[in-house]
């Protein structure tokens, strides 16, 4: 009887992979394209003192200055304890405040500083800039496609 390591060889020589190969799974291969988008928009939104997971929210606030806290967590799929973190971050750096929500004393709401509302476009033509880069190696149908199976995982129920 062949040993694992045996199989695994032989399928390798095959060119299939190993039912245990890592590499084979989805969580494997979207973990490195995300770690390749992260590292593509990383060195350019640190000049603007922003990381990507900042972005998100930093664009969510564009989109909705003013927005109450469940509300963007909802918007950025983030759970409450990571945006604090995140949001605690951007208001030491002088991008977002937060305020009381007039309407329920227990709630905030966040909004744009002056710095965020300044420095926005700038920050959002980069964004753009680099979704460019990404889009530009592939085919047209190929990311309308790309888009689709990534809307569709994502709105997917848990």
């Amino acid at each position: 009887m062949p040993t694992d390591k045996q199989v695994q060889e032989r399928a390798r020589q095959q060119g299939l992979q190993p039912k245990n190969d890592a590499t084979r799974h989805l969580c494997f291969k979207l973990g490195k394209v995300v770690r390749r988008v992260y590292n593509l928009y990383h060195q350019p939104l640190a000049v603007f003192g922003l990381t990507p997971s900042q972005l998100f929210v930093f664009s969510a606030l564009w989109m909705e200055d003013g927005i109450n806290f469940s509300d963007l967590a909802n918007r950025v799929a983030i759970d409450v304890s990571t945006l604090t973190g995140i949001i605690d971050r951007m208001e030491k750096v002088g991008f977002v405040e937060r305020r009381p929500d007039p309407k329920d004393r227990r709630a905030v709401r966040l909004f744009l500083t002056e710095k965020g509302l300044d420095t926005g476009p700038a920050i959002l033509k980069l964004a753009d800039d680099l979704d460019s880069v990404m889009r530009r190696q592939f085919p047209k149908a190929d990311m309308e496609t790309f888009e689709r199976v990534l809307r569709a995982l994502g709105e997917a129920e848990d």
